[in-house]
């Protein structure tokens, strides 16, 4: 038992169905970025930017989390982060028992069928979706503290279920760890935002 699961992965990749099913068996806490209430503005009159938005989201995630640990509840589990929030992750929560289950695929095709038929929609985005397997290739994403990748290629979602349940199970989450934060290259939204040429 585990006070937090993190759940990472690129769209599509079931996400949100693992993180389910995973609340269902352990019966702890479900939190999913978009349960945080809905905010506009800080003064009423200017809108907020994204960056701005990115970090309430984040913020305000990390509050309920924390204090749900604090509270005593094991096995939160919680998702729908911007991927580039999990460099965060192991500064937010050093000392915390929690773990971070990654979910990847070498597939393509199967990222992009699971993407078009997810039964209650999220992003389709086919161009996007490539430009991150990219990404993926020429800045790979190092290690995270307490991080368990999950290649997914060819497994059913029962199958993924099954071994994530013996992953968090059996892996003891290390408490003091010494952290560098990645480049945040190795990150999809951000190498997007900031324009970054793949080709170089």
């Amino acid at each position: 038992m585990h006070q937090i699961i993190f759940i990472q992965g690129a769209s599509g990749l079931g996400k949100s169905t693992l993180a389910k099913n995973l609340h269902k068996h352990y019966k702890g806490v479900y939190i999913e970025q978009y349960m945080i209430p809905d905010f506009v503005t800080k003064d009423g009159k200017t809108q907020i930017t994204g960056a701005e938005e990115d970090e309430t989201l984040y913020r305000l995630m990390v509050a309920n989390i924390k204090e749900f640990v604090s509270l005593g509840y094991k096995n939160v589990i919680a998702l729908d982060f911007n991927p580039v929030r999990f460099r965060d992750i192991p500064n937010d929560f050093l000392g915390y028992d929690y773990l971070i289950i990654k979910l990847d695929c070498d597939s393509f095709e199967q990222n992009w069928k699971q993407m078009k038929n997810r039964e209650k929609g999220g992003l389709v985005d086919e161009k996007l979706l490539r430009e991150e397997y990219l990404i993926k290739q020429k800045f790979p994403e190092p290690q995270l503290p307490n991080q368990i990748v999950i290649n997914i290629t060819n497994k059913t979602s029962k199958e993924v279920f099954k071994e994530a349940v013996k992953i968090i199970d059996s892996t003891k989450a290390n408490l003091n760890y010494k952290y560098v934060m990645p480049d945040k290259r190795c990150y999809s939204t951000w190498v997007l935002a900031d324009k970054i040429n793949l080709e170089d």
